[in-house]
């Protein structure tokens, strides 16, 4: 008996948790908080000067955040991830100059996922 679109069994369905294990993909969390932390090393290895360095730092003065507006800004998630990697937030610049040991942090968000990197 050929099966049609509208006659697929229970059985037939495949997650995607386990096609992600069947593929050894991460997960797309995984994939964002590697980036995000591989996008702070790059601008940590720019000169002080820089304007993206400089922004990475400035805070508006007298300035605070409406109601509804993200309690989290770019910094406090990507502290969040470096401690997540077991990494203190400052030592993470000086750790970032060193590009074998900043790809080898980065990675390790992709390995915790159960995935490899791609």
């Amino acid at each position: 008996m050929d099966q049609t679109d509208s006659e697929y069994l229970l059985e037939d369905k495949v997650t995607n948790v386990k096609v992600r294990e069947l593929t050894g993909m991460p997960t797309l969390e995984h994939i964002i908080r590697e980036r995000r932390i591989r996008w702070a090393g790059h601008i940590w290895r720019m000169p002080n000067d820089a304007l993206a360095r400089t922004a990475l730092n400035w805070i508006p003065a007298g300035c605070k955040r409406k109601p509804g507006w993200p309690h989290m800004d770019w910094i406090q998630t990507v502290k969040q991830d470096i401690a997540r990697a077991d990494v203190k937030w400052d030592d993470a610049p000086q750790l970032a100059t060193d590009r074998a040991a900043w790809r080898t942090l980065t990675a390790q968000c992709i390995d915790g996922a159960g995935g490899s990197k791609v």
